[in-house]
């Protein structure tokens, strides 16, 4: 119904990011991190707005998985 999914958009909009159990599924401080900056609030601090794709192909977690 149309009231779960308005209160699904406001947890995403204002909660936090919750990750998985470390138990189940361990994720690196680079994993965490690039999450984070892609999921920022406000979409002016997400990444790849500075600099498009380069800046996210940059980030030590994605330049990590081809190493």
């Amino acid at each position: 119904n149309g009231g779960n999914l308005k209160k699904c958009f406001e947890t995403i909009l204002k909660g936090p990011i919750q990750y998985p159990d470390p138990k189940h599924i361990s994720l690196s401080k680079n994993c965490k991190n690039f999450i984070e900056l892609c999921l920022c609030k406000k979409p002016q601090n997400r990444l790849g707005t500075k600099n498009g794709v380069e800046e996210i192909l940059s980030h030590p977690w994605i330049k990590g998985l081809n190493e």
